[in-house]
């Protein structure tokens, strides 16, 4: 009790006190920890306050050890805790706590503001009551430390008798006034056969060259030193040693060190780098700090003498696999093409040699992965031919990688597997990896591994460009003035009502493949309809290229009719359709298999309300007479408006003709009128150009003339070819 407190005071401080304590243990049976952590750090102020520091002491020291304000990243909260625990701790005359919380406090992390001290070392000169030397051991994954670790094995694999690199990446996040650090050493150490690895400081090392980005590269030399047996190692009659390297353990505020070292691989099995501790032996204290691997969140990463690094991507970069000695048996994949394509099945031949001195027991294991982000996951088999019951099936769905059952292969014996691949449909490039997993028959314990791997690109064998234009349809249109029109169909007849429209796709495909392929068929597949309009029929166009070799970089071109109508006269909605354009081809080589690739078309509007010029060309048969074209122009009005239109045919000196040079042409409602011309052309072996002017009258616009068949067409309009005279 203080001297200005009164004794009716006492029982209402005691009882507030015991409100508090009250209040935790709610709060903790109700498994709300942050609100009894916010009591515990009032209930401690309030002994701070009456100067019991021992009992402050007791409710601070497990707050700061387990309070989740430091998981959550709360570190205002984290460093106003650690800051009260370390007075306490002074006045306590806990020196083991003063220095934990000093180690923590040291970290950037936290805020500038000058503290009691920036030096680790010095953080018991203001403690005068500490009995002892403090030998403090902290763990890393309790508190938030300055110093960082990685450790990355080089290589997933190493072979016994083979030394194997690895790293271990040391950073200080200390704040930038602090003074650096210098470690008495750093221990390593690692779960299965590889041996604890030591680095001591030594003042005699090398200065370290500081690279750009504040990090640094050294290279530790390693030698085995022998200690004191543990008891298992007494018991098994072995002399227990740790790799001892020397170098300076001096760390600088915001700085990166690389270690180098290089382990000797002595017995075969799975190793993995557990932790690192960091031993600091000040005058007043001892500390170490506890850094497990696991615990790092930090990217994994290795790094070159150079002043450069790369990512290390692999799923564990902190453990590696000593296969026991070189496998001897080989993987050898048999007549690989050097392209392969989309929508092609993929077989891939693999004969698996024995080369071991003796008979083995073995299973290959098969994984695809792609380097695209987007590519899916390839569904596949694989066929053993001399054992039809170990054919294994791989879906996309599956977890683990297949593995197949190979049997027993004697020495130097050759057996067969077969890796089966689907249609690839995308382009996109795999990287295959075969493992082959296998013990001798003498020693049945230890596995052997042997991995192959091939990259295959799988390309598109065609691309493809489209044009899309209308033709003159044959088929007559609805007429307002004949009594079946509009009458409900019958069950057998066809449901479109619409106007019928006839089109033209021209699709110009380019081989884009490393070799002559056989193109054996070209189609059109439809995917869908939309905007109430039925596709009656689709004709492809005679085509003289299929099944001859088309050269690389070649093109080729496929001709379809298309028919369309719509489902009522009455929609006047825009309609499209979806088509895919299908490829069959097969490869210039005997028993080559069909194979049929499907190109995307961009959606066709094959719809429309407004009025239109279409064209049809003819050569007059009649090889006695002067040659005679034919032209029949067909103006089409699929509107609901009266349409008048003034047509023109222009003179040319290259062609006379007969017909109509002037008219007028009044079209009702949804109705079509056709204009015939005869050219008689005074050239051969050229383009002219017939140039027919639609005006409608009203809206004085010029509708474009569309080329036919046996057209093409430019900025100006329409040309038609005169072949030249037979000789």
């Amino acid at each position: 009790m203080s001297e200005s407190q009164s004794p009716s005071e006492v029982p209402s401080m005691d009882s507030y006190m015991a409100s508090l304590r009250g209040a935790i243990s709610e709060y903790e049976s109700g498994k709300s920890m942050r609100s009894a952590q916010a009591v515990k750090l009032q209930l401690a102020q309030e002994l701070i306050k009456q100067e019991a520091w021992d009992d402050a002491l007791r409710v601070l020291r497990p707050l700061w050890h387990g309070m989740t304000w430091r998981r959550e990243g709360w570190w205002d909260l984290t460093e106003e805790v650690g800051t009260i625990l370390r007075e306490v701790a002074v006045k306590a005359g806990d020196g083991g706590t003063v220095v934990a919380v000093d180690w923590e406090l040291m970290s950037s992390t936290f805020s500038q503001t000058p503290r009691q001290t920036l030096d680790i070392t010095k953080s018991l000169d203001d403690v005068d009551t500490v009995k002892g030397k403090p030998a403090v051991v902290l763990q890393g994954r309790d508190i938030h430390s300055f110093l960082s670790a990685t450790f990355v094995f080089e290589q997933a694999e190493g072979k016994v008798g083979e030394p194997c690199k690895s790293q271990l990446s040391v950073t200080s996040f200390a704040s930038k006034g602090s003074s650096p650090v210098t470690m008495a050493e750093i221990k390593i150490k690692f779960e299965g056969s590889l041996k604890p690895v030591t680095i001591r400081h030594s003042t005699e090392a090398q200065e370290v060259e500081v690279r750009p980005e504040n990090t640094s590269f050294t290279k530790v030399a390693l030698r085995e030193e022998h200690g004191n047996s543990d008891d298992i190692s007494k018991e098994r009659g072995l002399r227990s040693s740790t790799l001892i390297g020397e170098e300076s353990l001096h760390f600088l505020p915001g700085q990166t060190r690389v270690f180098e070292m290089s382990c000797p691989l002595r017995e075969p099995g799975k190793a993995k780098a557990i932790s690192a501790t960091f031993a600091l032996a000040a005058p007043l204290f001892d500390l170490e700090c506890i850094t497990e691997f696991d615990h790092i969140t930090t990217r994994d990463v290795w790094w070159s003498q150079k002043p450069a690094r790369k990512r290390v991507v692999r799923a564990d970069p902190h453990s590696i696999i000593i296969l026991p000695k070189p496998p001897k048996m080989e993987i050898k994949f048999q007549a690989l093409k050097d392209q392969y394509y989309t929508n092609e099945p993929i077989d891939l031949n693999i004969d698996i040699f024995n080369g071991e001195d003796e008979e083995s027991l073995a299973s290959l294991e098969v994984t695809i992965a792609s380097d695209g982000a987007g590519s899916p996951r390839l569904p596949f088999k694989i066929i053993i031919p001399t054992a039809p019951q170990s054919d294994v099936e791989y879906k996309p769905d599956e977890e683990t990688s297949p593995s197949a059952k190979l049997g027993s292969i004697s020495s130097s014996d050759t057996i067969s597997a077969v890796v089966v691949l689907g249609p690839i449909a995308i382009q996109s490039t795999y990287e295959i990896t075969l493992q082959l997993k296998y013990n001798l028959a003498s020693d049945l314990e230890t596995p052997i591994t042997r991995t192959a791997a091939i990259r295959l690109n799988i390309g598109s064998p065609f691309e493809a460009n489209y044009d899309f234009s209308p033709r003159l349809d044959s088929r007559s249109w609805p007429s307002f003035f004949d009594p079946n029109e509009g009458k409900p169909p019958s069950a057998d007849e066809e449901s479109a009502l619409g106007l019928p429209q006839k089109w033209n796709l021209t699709a110009r495909y380019c081989c884009f493949a490393g070799e002559a392929l056989i193109v054996e068929d070209v189609s059109l597949a439809i995917l869908s309809l939309n905007g109430g309009v039925a596709c009656s029929a689709i004709h492809p166009l005679p085509n003289t290229s299929l099944g001859l070799p088309i050269l690389p970089e070649a093109l080729a071109e496929s001709h379809f009719d298309v028919l369309t109508q719509k489902l009522s006269l009455d929609d006047r909605r825009s309609a499209s359709l979806d088509l895919s354009l299908l490829i069959q081809w097969r490869r210039d080589a005997p028993e080559s298999p069909s194979n049929t690739s499907t190109l995307p078309i961009p959606r066709l509007l094959v719809a429309s309300s407004e009025p239109r010029v279409l064209t049809k060309l003819s050569y007059s048969e009649d090889t006695l007479q002067p040659m005679v074209l034919h032209m029949e122009y067909m103006i089409e009005n699929p509107s609901m408006h009266f349409l008048t239109f003034s047509v023109v045919m222009e003179p040319n000196d290259k062609f006379a003709f007969s017909g109509a040079k002037q008219s007028t042409i009044q079209l009702l409602p949804l109705s079509r009128r056709g204009i015939s011309f005869n050219l008689l052309p005074n050239v051969r072996g050229e383009w002219v150009r017939p140039q027919l002017v639609v005006t409608d009258r009203y809206f004085q616009k010029v509708l474009k003339v569309a080329p036919g068949d046996g057209m093409k067409s430019d900025k100006e309009g329409i040309l038609i070819w005169i072949p030249p005279d037979e000789e």
